[in-house]
């Protein structure tokens, strides 16, 4: 299993991976509320770790940026690279 979080405005994004199935969630809290429900966002291949970061386009934009390994096993060449647009709040 894995995760990564990023802050942005006054939300908490999170990135995890479940255990059983390699499969990447995505999931974020809003200021003192609920955590909303996880979204899948890979099911096609076995995440083993992820990375991310919070990216700027300009002022008024930006995306949670991750990178996941898609089942390497410890090798090279399945690193992918996604993102995720954030609404400032």
């Amino acid at each position: 299993t894995g995760a990564d979080v990023i802050v942005y405005g006054n939300s908490v994004q999170v990135l995890f991976i479940e255990e059983n199935t390699g499969h990447l969630y995505h999931t974020e809290r809003r200021g003192e509320g609920e955590w909303g429900e996880a979204r899948l966002l890979v099911d096609h291949e076995p995440v083993q770790w992820v990375r991310g970061a919070l990216v700027k386009l300009d002022g008024e934009s930006a995306v949670y940026g991750y990178v996941y390994d898609g089942g390497a096993d410890g090798g090279s060449g399945k690193n992918r690279y996604r993102e995720l647009p954030l609404k400032a709040r």
